[in-house]
């Protein structure tokens, strides 16, 4: 199943996986800066490189956004192009587990 509507699209039916690593740095007690290093493979191979600025709504939940590169991957060349986009969504922190 494929969709799009003004520029922005979505394909179902796929399956790959996903790895990355993140660090989080505290810049006052609502905010902070998180940049990640992501692996994704579905399609094609993609490096994916977020910065996100993370506002603390409440000492478990935040609110994210930030820009963010990907680097798509062909396994003969390295990479073969670059994209430039803007994520943004929430995330949820218990003890030393956290969902984004």
């Amino acid at each position: 199943m494929n969709v799009s509507a003004i520029g922005f699209g979505f394909s179902g039916n796929k399956s790959g996986f996903f790895v990355g690593f993140t660090l989080e740095f505290q810049v006052s007690e609502k905010f902070s800066i998180q940049p990640e290093l992501q692996y994704a493979n579905s399609d094609e191979s993609t490096l994916v490189m977020p910065i996100m600025a993370k506002y603390y709504v409440s000492e478990k939940f935040n609110l994210q956004g930030g820009p963010q590169l990907d680097l798509f991957l062909n396994a003969p060349t390295g990479f073969t192009s670059l994209g430039v986009g803007l994520g943004f969504g929430g995330g949820y922190y218990r003890r030393n587990i956290f969902i984004n």
